[in-house]
């Protein structure tokens, strides 16, 4: 079971939801730095234990150094939901100046640099102005 991303005149793409996660972890870890990207990592559960005030602490610490464009990709849904052309065309920009080397798949399940395959795939739905969907 996995992620399959899916867009008009595109393959599907399909990888683990491990694999998603942690794609997007190193971009946290390369854009907004190692105290982010142990909010993002962190196991869920152990934000029960957490106080409100610590939990209010860690959203002044993101909003601090976010990007509202990198976000809409970073905190979106791992499972289901779609980007519009608009929000592809932020997220590729977003993306661009970003440079973080971590091995995945093409279509063909070839080797490749994952956030090269994503800027592609964002890159297609914008100029094409079609949906890219998460099932």
């Amino acid at each position: 079971m996995g992620l399959d991303v899916v867009a008009k005149g595109m393959p599907d793409y399909k990888l683990s939801y491990s694999t998603y996660m942690r794609f997007r972890a190193e971009i946290v870890k390369a854009v907004y730095g190692e105290k982010c990207y142990e909010m993002f990592t962190r196991n869920p559960f152990e934000r029960r234990n957490m106080t409100q005030q610590e939990i209010m602490e860690e959203a002044k610490c993101w909003d601090s150094v976010c990007s509202d464009d990198l976000d809409l990709f970073l905190l979106h849904s791992d499972c289901d939901g779609h980007f519009t052309p608009k929000e592809c065309r932020t997220i590729l920009k977003a993306l661009k100046p970003i440079s973080i080397d971590m091995e995945g798949w093409d279509f063909d399940r070839n080797t490749c640099n994952m956030l090269d395959q994503w800027k592609r795939m964002f890159e297609h739905c914008a100029k094409r102005r079609v949906c890219m969907w998460y099932y």
